[in-house]
């Protein structure tokens, strides 16, 4: 918040970057109208909940405002690159031993400097896909192949780790819809490419899991359905029932108090928020996918170096996975600054 001040006082920050997308700004205030009202049917605790949500509007619009040019670009991208990198790092001093234990690696999970694995693991999605495009079609990182190469194997080998299936899920539909929208571009060459390093992927993988004595954790954690799911879709069945019996919701953060976690975005802002902020929820995530989509189908270049196409799929990949995780209850402000990247500017390049 404070660099969302001085940026705007010393004139850093650009007002006219945030034309084009009054459907998304008028979300973002929608959804911040119904958090303020919901605190009347809940408790001091969730004055926390709401400085959360504020900071995470913060970042959407320094990011959107700040985000102009190919250099500011980069920084932004390499900044993300620079702090994925070193939690892979982290987790090394862990599985090696040289660390100290059981901070970066919590019961045989990545979690590196976050919260929980559940955090982690998507995280790094958007980096990845970066990478591979950057990999494909070098824009903003037009040297060392061989070290992108060895970077994308490092942070899908931390994602993993993590042992999320939302995340594991997160990432693949991610590639998949990448994939599909640049199919025409895909060769022959190409794809054996992709094979042959999904193949090696997996040959790393399997050696990084046998190394780590992590078989029968890996053979667990791959199971589609564990026994706390039906838990969680219990949870997810009372914040239902709550949106609908509370008008204004339960109130911010309500549903880790006195109930089991829904772990559904969904779920819980229709518990907390009630039926108007799960409308606000909806629209929100409904203008950025659309209008995320629309670029990315309508724009051949990159913007400010950076692709739509990676944009919308890293955007469809979060939004599946908050289907099964509440890390967090904010997920549409984690991947609004992401679309804010490429929002609002792209009709001048389509």
């Amino acid at each position: 918040m404070l660099l969302l001040g001085l940026g705007i006082v010393l004139g850093k920050l650009k007002f006219d970057s945030l034309r084009g997308t009054s459907l998304i700004h008028l979300a973002v205030w929608a959804y911040l109208v119904v958090n303020m009202v919901s605190l009347l049917a809940g408790s001091d605790d969730n004055l926390r909940f709401m400085v959360i949500t504020f900071y995470m509007v913060g970042i959407f619009y320094f990011i959107k405002m700040y985000v102009t040019s190919e250099a500011t670009m980069r920084l932004v991208m390499f900044g993300y690159l620079a702090s994925a990198l070193l939690s892979v790092a982290l987790l090394t001093l862990d599985y090696t031993g040289i660390g100290p234990g059981g901070i970066f690696v919590v019961n045989n999970r990545a979690k590196a400097l976050f919260k929980d694995a559940n955090v982690f693991g998507p995280y790094l999605v958007i980096v990845i896909l970066f990478l591979i495009d950057e990999i494909w079609r070098p824009h903003l990182i037009r040297k060392s192949p061989v070290l992108k190469l060895l970077a994308v194997t490092a942070l899908a080998a931390a994602l993993f780790l993590s042992f999320s299936r939302a995340a594991w899920g997160n990432l693949a539909l991610a590639l998949a819809v990448y994939g599909l929208l640049n199919l025409r571009q895909v060769t022959g060459k190409i794809v054996v490419r992709g094979l042959f390093f999904g193949v090696l992927a997996v040959l790393i993988l399997a050696v990084i899991v046998n190394a780590t004595g992590l078989q029968e954790f890996l053979l667990w954690r791959a199971t589609a359905v564990q026994n706390y799911d039906f838990d969680r879709l219990a949870a997810q069945q009372e914040a239902v029932r709550q949106g609908f019996a509370n008008l204004l919701g339960l109130g911010p953060g309500m549903m880790d108090i006195g109930f089991y976690s829904p772990h559904s975005l969904y779920a819980r802002s229709f518990g907390e928020h009630g039926i108007l902020g799960f409308a606000a929820l909806v629209l929100l995530l409904g203008a950025l996918l659309v209008q995320s989509f629309t670029h990315a189908v309508r724009v051949t270049d990159r913007v400010y170096g950076l692709s739509p196409k990676v944009v919308f799929a890293s955007a469809v990949g979060l939004f599946f996975q908050q289907l099964c995780h509440r890390y967090t209850a904010l997920a549409p402000f984690l991947v609004s600054p992401r679309a804010a990247l490429d929002s609002g500017r792209l009709s001048a390049t389509s």
